[in-house]
């Protein structure tokens, strides 16, 4: 009788955690897996390296186009060099200053035609950072269309521009004065009206009123009477979109 008990504890001895207390087992959990915890904070290890060396290689590369973006702005080609930039670092900073330097220097030379598709790609690609550059696209891009003689789309740009709060009323009543234009020149003679109208009245005293009553007699075939007297024109430093 006692040899099969000797023999059954035996075999209890023998079979693996028959006796262990919680924190033997978790000694011994520690001890078989070792190895694979070693790996596993060496992997973990590994990848935040990977991290800080992917964060500051961008950092190093943000870095390197900004300065070839400088260096572009004096090149004896500017006009090359900017082109480069722009389209080897479409989505970084420096080629997002790259394409607006490119659309001055179309503009100011003339080449409408090259400057229109960089203001065009420059509004719909706009960053949430980037905001604030909006107001100036748009009327950039309204005058373009207006200049080519676009005027559905220069007028639909000018009225974006008018949605966008808060506009300063000085730039606001001569923005008017741009739809109002647009809208003569494509043959809509009555919402020129309405628009010089809101003018006149949201505007009394002011020259862009001045300007937007002469042009309503005009469309209504009246005599345009002189004013008594000429009022300020606001300069530019004075208009701001802060």
């Amino acid at each position: 009788m006692s040899q099969k008990k000797e023999k059954h504890i035996r075999d209890l001895l023998k079979e693996k955690d028959a006796f262990l207390t919680t924190s033997e087992k978790v000694y011994e959990f520690i001890l078989r897996h070792t190895r694979a915890l070693a790996i596993g904070a060496a992997l973990a290890a590994l990848a935040a390296l990977a991290v800080i060396a992917y964060v500051h290689s961008r950092q190093a590369a943000e870095e390197a186009s900004l300065a070839a973006y400088e260096a572009a702005l004096t090149s004896p080609s500017p006009e090359v060099a900017l082109e480069k930039i722009r389209t080897d670092h479409p989505g970084r900073l420096a080629g997002r200053l790259a394409a607006l330097a490119l659309f001055r220097l179309h503009a100011e030379a003339g080449a409408l035609e090259k400057a229109l598709p960089l203001a065009e790609n420059l509004v719909k690609t706009l960053k949430p950072a980037e905001a604030s550059l909006k107001p100036l696209l748009l009327d950039n891009l309204g005058g373009l269309y207006e200049t080519l003689g676009d005027y559905p789309r220069a007028e639909e740009t000018y009225k974006a521009l008018l949605d966008w709060p808060p506009l300063p009323g000085s730039y606001k009543s001569n923005l008017l004065l741009a739809v109002g234009r647009v809208q003569v020149a494509s043959g809509q003679p009555e919402a020129a009206k309405q628009t010089y109208e809101e003018v006149r009245q949201s505007f009394p005293g002011s020259y862009p009123a001045l300007l937007a009553q002469s042009r309503l007699s005009a469309l209504k075939g009246e005599a345009i009477v002189p004013p008594a007297e000429i009022p300020l024109i606001l300069g530019l430093d004075e208009i701001s979109f802060e």
